[in-house]
């Protein structure tokens, strides 16, 4: 349990480099909400936190290992019950999720910031 602190960490710098970019790239405060339902809606979705990824179609279930949420929700459970043989890979893709936003998020910014 000791250890779902630092998975939220990891999983909160990536969302929130994300909206860092997300602000940098977006041209008014209204197309945020366009993000919010194409693009969160569906990480939630296919998490796994409201129902079991395995009960879906096979495409569900690759797109699910791609989400940054499905990663947190897998390791805060692992953590919680025990740990598993993916837990490496899960980890791998928040930190490689975290990695990439701050990186498009220190882009995005400088291209609005300096003209």
């Amino acid at each position: 349990m000791l250890l779902v602190p630092v998975i939220g960490v990891i999983t909160g710098f990536g969302f929130a480099a994300f909206g860092v970019m997300l602000s940098g790239l977006v041209e008014s405060i209204d197309a945020f909400s366009y993000v919010n339902s194409a693009v969160l809606t569906p990480l939630f979705l296919l998490a796994g936190s409201f129902f079991p990824i395995d009960r879906l179609p096979e495409w569900a279930q690759v797109a699910a290992w791609f989400n940054p949420l499905y990663s947190c929700v897998e390791l805060v459970r692992h953590a919680s019950f025990g740990f598993g043989t993916d837990d490496l890979a899960h980890l791998g893709i928040l930190l490689g999720f975290a990695v990439v936003m701050w990186r498009l998020a220190i882009r995005a910014m400088a291209s609005k910031l300096i003209d």
